[in-house]
């Protein structure tokens, strides 16, 4: 499940966590995502993730988010219509749409 941004990009919802694209890697039939949580500027906080193609990783399970979970925010996002239920491969597609708009 994705939220939109108030820039308009689609942002990783886990486990009531919101997660930004960090950074994008293209390797052999595989494409490689890695995810910072949506307050690592803001709070410092160190929640990331890394999907490959549509499977999704947790890249430091020592490190706990330090705020409590983003529902209230999820919540806003479900009544306003801004969720996407996709797959993690069609988020290119879902971005590339959004930015020619």
């Amino acid at each position: 499940m994705f939220v939109s941004s108030r820039k308009g990009g689609l942002q990783l919802v886990h486990q009531n966590y919101i997660y930004r694209s960090n950074l994008r890697r293209q390797g052999r039939e595989k494409n490689v995502i890695y995810w910072e949580c949506a307050r690592n500027r803001t709070l410092k906080c160190r929640g990331r993730l890394k999907t490959i193609g549509n499977s999704l990783y947790i890249s430091n399970r020592e490190e706990e988010h330090n705020h409590p979970c983003d529902t209230a925010r999820i919540v806003s996002a479900a009544i306003a219509g801004n969720i996407t239920y996709s797959d993690i491969l069609s988020l290119k597609a879902v971005n590339d749409r959004s930015k020619s708009q």
